[in-house]
Protein backbone atom coordinates (compact mmCIF):
# COMPACT_ATOMS: atom_id res chain seq x y z
CA UNK A 1 0.00 0.00 0.00
CA UNK A 2 1.47 3.61 -0.54
CA UNK A 3 0.64 6.40 1.43
CA UNK A 4 1.24 10.07 1.32
CA UNK A 5 2.66 11.77 4.57
CA UNK A 6 0.34 14.71 5.57
CA UNK A 7 2.75 17.46 6.07
CA UNK A 8 5.31 18.08 4.09
CA UNK A 9 9.39 17.17 5.24
CA UNK A 10 10.10 20.47 3.49
CA UNK A 11 8.41 23.48 1.33
CA UNK A 12 8.11 22.33 -2.16
CA UNK A 13 8.37 18.18 -1.22
CA UNK A 14 5.75 15.53 -0.73
CA UNK A 15 7.04 12.42 0.66
CA UNK A 16 5.39 8.94 -0.34
CA UNK A 17 5.63 5.62 1.60
CA UNK A 18 5.16 1.97 0.83
CA UNK A 19 3.73 0.34 3.66
CA UNK A 20 3.25 -3.68 4.09
CA UNK A 21 0.03 -4.96 5.43
CA UNK A 22 1.35 -8.79 5.50
CA UNK A 23 1.44 -8.70 9.20
CA UNK A 24 -2.45 -7.04 9.73
CA UNK A 25 -1.19 -3.73 10.81
CA UNK A 26 0.67 -0.75 8.03
CA UNK A 27 4.63 -1.35 8.33
CA UNK A 28 6.76 1.50 6.58
CA UNK A 29 9.06 -0.67 4.15
CA UNK A 30 10.53 2.57 2.48
CA UNK A 31 9.85 6.12 1.39
CA UNK A 32 10.40 8.52 -1.67
CA UNK A 33 10.66 12.21 -1.91
CA UNK A 34 8.46 14.07 -4.35
CA UNK A 35 9.20 17.98 -5.52
CA UNK A 36 5.19 19.50 -5.51
CA UNK A 37 5.10 19.81 -9.43
CA UNK A 38 5.55 15.59 -9.53
CA UNK A 39 2.65 15.00 -7.14
CA UNK A 40 0.34 14.91 -9.17
CA UNK A 41 1.52 12.74 -11.97
CA UNK A 42 2.78 10.71 -9.66
CA UNK A 43 -0.23 9.79 -8.08
CA UNK A 44 -2.33 8.87 -11.22
CA UNK A 45 0.35 7.02 -11.90
CA UNK A 46 0.27 4.84 -9.11
CA UNK A 47 -3.58 5.09 -9.06
CA UNK A 48 -3.65 3.50 -12.70
CA UNK A 49 -1.08 0.70 -11.41
CA UNK A 50 -4.09 -0.25 -9.61
CA UNK A 51 -2.54 0.95 -6.08
CA UNK A 52 -4.91 2.52 -3.40
CA UNK A 53 -3.33 5.86 -2.04
CA UNK A 54 -3.89 6.61 1.01
CA UNK A 55 -2.53 9.12 3.76
CA UNK A 56 -0.16 8.86 7.42
CA UNK A 57 1.23 10.90 9.94
CA UNK A 58 4.53 11.24 11.30
CA UNK A 59 2.71 11.93 14.91
CA UNK A 60 1.39 8.73 14.96
CA UNK A 61 1.03 4.77 14.01
CA UNK A 62 -1.85 5.33 11.86
CA UNK A 63 -1.94 4.94 7.69
CA UNK A 64 -5.65 5.40 5.79
CA UNK A 65 -7.23 5.42 2.83
CA UNK A 66 -10.17 7.42 1.82
CA UNK A 67 -11.42 6.52 -1.49
CA UNK A 68 -14.27 5.58 -3.88
CA UNK A 69 -13.75 2.48 -2.28
CA UNK A 70 -14.40 3.42 1.27
CA UNK A 71 -12.77 4.05 4.42
CA UNK A 72 -9.80 1.89 5.53
CA UNK A 73 -7.57 2.93 9.43
CA UNK A 74 -4.27 0.79 10.45
CA UNK A 75 -2.25 1.16 13.24
CA UNK A 76 1.22 -0.69 13.24
CA UNK A 77 -0.68 -4.07 14.39
CA UNK A 78 -3.94 -4.37 12.94
CA UNK A 79 -6.22 -3.04 10.79
CA UNK A 80 -8.52 -0.66 12.90
CA UNK A 81 -11.68 -0.54 10.46
CA UNK A 82 -13.00 -0.42 7.39
CA UNK A 83 -16.74 0.83 5.39
CA UNK A 84 -17.90 -0.88 2.75
CA UNK A 85 -21.09 0.59 0.96
CA UNK A 86 -23.49 1.17 4.53
CA UNK A 87 -21.34 -1.06 6.67
CA UNK A 88 -18.65 -0.30 9.23
CA UNK A 89 -16.42 -3.46 10.32
CA UNK A 90 -14.09 -2.74 13.60
CA UNK A 91 -11.08 -5.06 14.09
CA UNK A 92 -13.09 -6.64 16.87
CA UNK A 93 -15.64 -8.28 14.48
CA UNK A 94 -18.29 -4.80 14.96
CA UNK A 95 -20.30 -4.42 12.45
CA UNK A 96 -23.04 -1.40 12.37
CA UNK A 97 -24.99 0.10 9.37
CA UNK A 98 -23.82 3.79 8.66
CA UNK A 99 -27.28 5.22 9.34
CA UNK A 100 -26.84 3.98 13.07
CA UNK A 101 -24.08 6.41 13.92
CA UNK A 102 -25.41 9.53 15.31
CA UNK A 103 -21.95 11.47 15.37
CA UNK A 104 -18.49 10.60 15.40
CA UNK A 105 -16.63 11.81 18.27
CA UNK A 106 -12.75 12.78 18.32
CA UNK A 107 -11.60 12.50 22.06
CA UNK A 108 -8.48 12.38 24.57
CA UNK A 109 -8.58 11.72 28.07
CA UNK A 110 -7.82 14.23 30.55
CA UNK A 111 -4.36 13.48 30.69
CA UNK A 112 -4.32 12.75 26.85
CA UNK A 113 -2.79 9.78 27.07
CA UNK A 114 -5.81 8.15 25.37
CA UNK A 115 -7.00 9.27 22.20
CA UNK A 116 -8.89 8.48 19.13
CA UNK A 117 -12.34 8.24 17.35
CA UNK A 118 -15.55 6.56 18.42
CA UNK A 119 -19.17 6.59 16.92
CA UNK A 120 -21.76 7.65 19.30
CA UNK A 121 -24.50 5.69 17.76
CA UNK A 122 -28.23 6.33 17.61
CA UNK A 123 -29.15 3.91 20.85
CA UNK A 124 -26.72 6.20 22.93
CA UNK A 125 -23.91 3.66 22.87
CA UNK A 126 -20.83 4.52 22.21
CA UNK A 127 -18.73 2.55 20.08
CA UNK A 128 -14.61 2.73 19.89
CA UNK A 129 -13.10 2.73 16.71
CA UNK A 130 -9.61 3.86 16.73
CA UNK A 131 -7.98 3.85 20.51
CA UNK A 132 -4.34 5.00 21.09
CA UNK A 133 -2.44 5.40 24.41
CA UNK A 134 0.59 7.92 23.61
CA UNK A 135 3.08 7.78 26.28
CA UNK A 136 4.79 10.82 25.41
CA UNK A 137 1.87 12.96 27.11
CA UNK A 138 2.71 11.76 30.62
CA UNK A 139 6.83 11.72 29.88
CA UNK A 140 7.61 14.59 27.86
CA UNK A 141 7.80 17.30 30.74
CA UNK A 142 6.60 20.22 27.79
CA UNK A 143 3.48 18.37 26.50
CA UNK A 144 0.78 20.97 25.26
CA UNK A 145 -2.10 20.91 23.07
CA UNK A 146 0.10 22.19 20.07
CA UNK A 147 1.55 18.29 20.68
CA UNK A 148 -1.36 16.39 21.00
CA UNK A 149 -3.22 18.63 17.93
CA UNK A 150 0.06 17.38 16.24
CA UNK A 151 -0.35 13.83 17.25
CA UNK A 152 -4.00 13.25 16.71
CA UNK A 153 -4.19 14.65 13.11
CA UNK A 154 -4.88 11.70 11.45
CA UNK A 155 -7.71 11.26 13.90
CA UNK A 156 -9.04 14.56 12.74
CA UNK A 157 -8.72 13.71 8.77
CA UNK A 158 -10.41 10.48 8.97
CA UNK A 159 -12.90 11.23 11.86
CA UNK A 160 -14.09 14.34 8.98
CA UNK A 161 -13.95 11.80 6.39
CA UNK A 162 -16.04 8.89 8.57
CA UNK A 163 -18.95 11.46 9.22
CA UNK A 164 -19.18 12.47 6.09
CA UNK A 165 -19.39 8.79 4.82
CA UNK A 166 -22.00 8.40 7.62
CA UNK A 167 -24.11 11.46 7.16
CA UNK A 168 -24.07 11.98 11.09
CA UNK A 169 -22.41 14.40 12.95
CA UNK A 170 -19.33 15.98 13.93
CA UNK A 171 -17.81 16.05 17.72
CA UNK A 172 -14.05 17.29 18.01
CA UNK A 173 -13.72 16.83 21.47
CA UNK A 174 -9.89 17.24 21.11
Amino acid sequence: MLAWRITPPEPGQRNISVFSLESGGAVQVTWRCYKDDEVAAAARKLVAQGHRVGTYSDGSDHVWVIDDDGITLWDDKQRLFVTERDTLRTADGTSCDKRDIETVVLFADDDNLGRGIRARMSDGKLVDLAVELRWTALSTPHYNRDDLVFETEWATEVGVALSRWAGSGYDDQI
